[in-house]
């Protein structure tokens, strides 16, 4: 399973992202985050609705469908909980939303990282 744009859909990416935020977040040690779950749906279903590709969502590189997904993430910022402490550097946590510009970096990292027989075309 892909964490985005898997082949099972919008309900399979869903639940790849909230898993993800979840685990990427107690790793910071962040034990209570807000996330606005409809946000999440929305953003998902963006992605595929009107991908910004001539030849559409199948048939564009990975690159362009991370960026499509990083910037739809960041744009809504479903995560509403900001990342506080010593969990990252003081100049990233200064940085308004940086919660949803580091998860949305994460998770496109994560997708890259996946076997190149989950990537995708």
């Amino acid at each position: 399973m892909r964490i985005i744009y898997d082949d099972g859909g919008v309900e399979v990416d869903e639940i790849g992202v909230l898993a993800y935020i979840n685990e990427f977040t107690r790793s910071l040690g962040i034990e209570r985050v807000i996330i606005d779950d409809d946000m999440v749906k929305s953003v998902l279903q963006g992605l595929r609705a009107d991908f910004p590709h001539k030849d559409g969502l199948v048939r564009s590189s990975i690159f362009k469908k991370l960026a499509n997904f990083i910037t739809y993430f960041v744009a809504q910022a479903p995560i509403k909980t900001s990342f506080a402490g010593s969990v990252l550097p003081l100049p990233i946590l200064d940085t308004p939303n940086h919660q949803n510009a580091v998860v949305a970096f994460h998770i496109a990292i994560a997708t890259v990282s996946a076997p190149i027989s989950q990537v995708g075309h």
